[in-house]
């Protein structure tokens, strides 16, 4: 442990890489109560280093500010009672952000992002904003940080544009997440993503054929609709297929279950392809997903909502 925390010493054993040896840490199994104690050493251990050093040292600003930030995004004066040290900085496994955080960096000139975030504010959906937001003021602490070390203006220049752009998206985020507050039941009911489905020759969606054998899917494919529907897109990744366009999947891992599907415009998905049989793996899935995405983007511009889907699924018909 000792070497750990040696190696982000300068030479006058000062730590001023609080973030990167927070997350070091984590990374070593070190349980969250050992780490508030660490951190709270290197704290005092900072303080007398800093206090010792003279006033005409030249680096005293350097510290005087870093211990400044430092402080500022970690609360550990609090520490005695070990209570508001980072755990609110800490996101949660179970929920995968990387979508909407690729989806965000891509569209960081525009508010389409927004479109993408979820719909309904429930359980899952409230750690998703709660998480996308975290993510970002953690980015712009880690870019505070960064600012103490440079000296060339245009450096800084170029570190406090990219500051502006995520305090952007934090405002915009957040004004999203306060408007749930002023809409009523009924509207909060029909806000939700519009799904459409790929239709095979007899304008039938391609679902039904995919799942008809497979009655007890249903309700879990049902369920992954919904999660589309509500933009909470359940265990979502991207897939590697091969297409002009970008293609994802959200999972059902207890249920075997799968849903492929694309984003066709505005608060708008397409669903491709469902699979339900936990023996289809490796290259056959691999490749049937390929066959369909082929398919689907040979006749992208027929598709159309199908209301009746859902029932189908609910009732077991076929």
């Amino acid at each position: 442990m000792e070497n750990l925390i040696n190696k982000y010493k300068d030479e006058y054993g000062y730590i001023t890489n609080l973030e990167e040896l927070y997350q070091e840490l984590l990374n070593n199994n070190i349980t969250m109560s050992e780490i508030k104690i660490i951190i709270n050493k290197i704290i005092e251990n900072n303080n007398n280093i800093r206090l010792s050093l003279s006033n005409k040292n030249k680096n005293l600003s350097k510290y005087n500010k870093n211990k400044q930030i430092i402080e500022e995004n970690y609360p550990l004066k609090l520490l005695k009672n070990y209570k508001n040290i980072i755990p609110k900085i800490i996101i949660k496994n179970h929920i995968n952000i990387d979508f909407y955080i690729d989806y965000i960096e891509k569209h960081l000139d525009n508010d389409e992002f927004i479109s993408i975030l979820p719909k309904k504010l429930n359980c899952d959906g409230l750690e998703i904003i709660d998480n996308i937001l975290i993510h970002y003021i953690k980015t712009i602490k880690e870019i505070d940080i960064e600012l103490v070390n440079i000296k060339d203006n245009e450096d800084i220049n170029f570190w406090c544009n990219e500051k502006n752009k995520y305090l952007r998206i934090i405002r915009l985020i957040k004004e999203y997440k306060d408007s749930f507050n002023y809409i009523e039941k009924i509207e909060e009911d029909n806000f939700k993503n519009e799904v459409v489905y790929f239709l095979n020759n007899n304008d039938v969606p391609y679902i039904i054929s995919d799942i008809k054998n497979d009655e007890n899917s249903y309700e879990s494919i049902y369920s992954l609709i919904e999660s589309i529907e509500n933009g909470t897109f359940k265990q979502i990744k991207t897939l590697n297929a091969e297409s002009s366009f970008t293609v994802y999947e959200v999972r059902a891992f207890k249920q075997h279950t799968r849903i492929v599907f694309t984003h066709v415009g505005k608060n708008k998905y397409c669903i491709i392809l469902a699979l339900t049989n936990k023996k289809e793996a490796g290259t056959y899935e691999a490749n049937r997903i390929k066959e369909r995405v082929k398919l689907y983007s040979n006749k992208r511009d027929k598709y159309e909502l199908n209301d009746d889907v859902k029932k189908l699924l609910l009732k077991g018909e076929k």
